[in-house]
């Protein structure tokens, strides 16, 4: 007798639950909520880690682009300029975003390169992707494999500082 009102008791519990859930999906429903199972991420998926730098070129002295504008310089570098070969610093390109897109289209990943122009992140495993960089008011998108986005080093181009304009040399 007291195991039936045990199993009595769980029918009634497994009853009201059921209940329950089938209110909450209602009210879902109703907000306009969805469930998407097949974006959970399980242990067993496997991920590609990006890394590397997003960087300007600038013709200020070091000095002053650094502790003026608050870049971070990483090295000289050379570039075809308009009168010829010039010698341009190299600073990180500070907060670029970083859209990151799949072999599909699909939007997977929005972020951000640290003070420095550096970035580090994962996203999951695909043949190649398409990178959508901005930097103030500097656009560039890219075709990558996977087997390419370690030790990424992304030149937006030079900016004059005379005139304003950008170019990607």
């Amino acid at each position: 007798m007291k195991k039936a009102i045990q199993i009595l008791l769980l029918c009634v519990l497994l009853f009201f639950l059921a209940i329950l859930g089938i209110a909450v999906f209602q009210t879902i429903q109703e907000k306009g909520l969805s469930l998407n199972f097949s974006d959970m991420k399980t242990s067993a998926q496997s991920t590609t880690q990006f890394n590397g730098t997003v960087a300007i070129g600038l013709d200020y002295k070091v000095d002053y682009g650094q502790n003026t504008l608050g870049y971070t310089f990483l090295q000289e570098i050379d570039r075809e300029g308009e009168y010829g070969a010039t010698k341009t610093n190299l600073f990180g390109a500070k907060n670029a975003s970083i859209q990151v897109s799949d072999s599909s289209g699909k939007i997977i990943g929005l972020f951000n390169a640290d003070s420095q122009g550096s970035f580090s992140f994962n996203v999951d495993t695909d043949d190649y992707y398409q990178l959508f960089i901005k930097f103030q008011n500097i656009e560039k998108s890219m075709t990558i494999k996977a087997s390419e986005a370690n030790n990424l080093k992304i030149y937006l181009g030079y900016i004059n500082v005379a005139t304003g304009e950008w170019s990607e040399q």
